[in-house]
């Protein structure tokens, strides 16, 4: 059996002591990392859905609102003209109802 020189004991140490368990860990951490960036990214995504989701809600809702008021108003206008100038004032005013 050949005896090994101290360079080659050395070597043979740090590549069983240091580099495999160095690896070892890194590759554990990074998928670690890669596991929480995943889920931190599934957990915004949805509730940027939920906000997005809640602004059309509360938009459609004021929408509702506004028109159910105007049809309510359009109702007590007794003359026909009366009526399409209210439409077109309402149209002019607002942008959101043609």
């Amino acid at each position: 059996m050949k005896r090994l020189k101290i360079v080659e004991q050395i070597i043979i140490v740090l590549i069983f002591a240091v580099l495999i368990p160095f690896s070892t860990i890194g590759i554990i951490i990074s998928n670690i990392s890669q596991h929480s960036i995943r889920s931190e990214l599934s957990n915004t995504a949805s509730l940027m859905a939920k906000a997005l989701g809640d602004t059309i809600g509360h938009y459609i809702y004021y929408s509702q609102l506004q028109l159910n008021e105007y049809a309510s108003a359009f109702n007590f206008i007794p003359d026909t003209v009366l009526r399409l100038k209210y439409i077109d004032e309402i149209e002019a005013n607002t942008k959101i109802f043609k």
